[in-house]
């Protein structure tokens, strides 16, 4: 799963590109994807530990969890 996730963050730069304009910094494009990844790899963690949560929840989780943590 993860490895399709990889595979799908070209077009998710592609996206974050479209919405930005195309002189968005690649830098940044990395950072955002290298943040999704890490929430996505976390909620799977987190889902495989509790299945009583989807995946959604879990992944809302780790999301707010690293706002708290950055906030």
């Amino acid at each position: 799963m993860h490895g399709r996730f990889e595979s799908a963050a070209d077009l998710l730069g592609e996206c974050i590109r479209q919405r930005e304009g195309a002189d968005f910094p690649n830098e940044k494009v990395r950072v955002i994807l290298r943040l999704l990844i890490t929430f996505f790899d976390d909620a799977l963690e987190r889902t495989a530990a509790d299945a009583g949560r989807t995946f959604a929840e879990h992944f809302d989780t780790t999301v707010a969890d690293a706002r708290a943590a950055l906030g």
